[in-house]
């Protein structure tokens, strides 16, 4: 008689493992995080040193323009690449420019 063996339990595994990855991904990417505006290099989007996270917005983020480590009034941010936010809030009535003078290309400010 051959011994029976019973695999079937095991079968479950990779797929219990597969979704438990599957949501702590979904989980961390759908936090949005509140990013502002330094300007602290020479008004370059894609600059991390801009941004008071020290890292350039995604589309996850929430972006403030000209908030309170600002200097108020007009405002030139150069998109040389591709750019991406959930959602901008200006906080100063002053100008804001958005322009595109270092890459030679057309360029996309992606909002959410």
């Amino acid at each position: 008689m051959k011994p029976k063996f019973h695999c079937r339990r095991l079968s479950y595994l990779p797929t219990h493992i597969a979704l438990g990855f599957a949501a702590a991904i979904m989980c961390s990417a759908a936090s949005a995080a509140a990013i502002t505006w330094t300007g602290a290099t020479p008004g370059t989007w894609g600059t991390n040193p801009n941004w008071d996270t020290s890292m350039v917005p995604t589309l996850a983020d929430d972006l403030t323009i000209l908030g309170p480590g600002n200097v108020a009034g007009a405002l030139s941010i150069n998109i040389a690449a591709a750019a991406a936010a959930n959602s901008i809030t200006f906080t100063n009535t002053d100008t804001s420019i958005f322009t595109n003078t270092a890459s030679g290309a057309n360029q996309t400010l992606t909002l959410g």
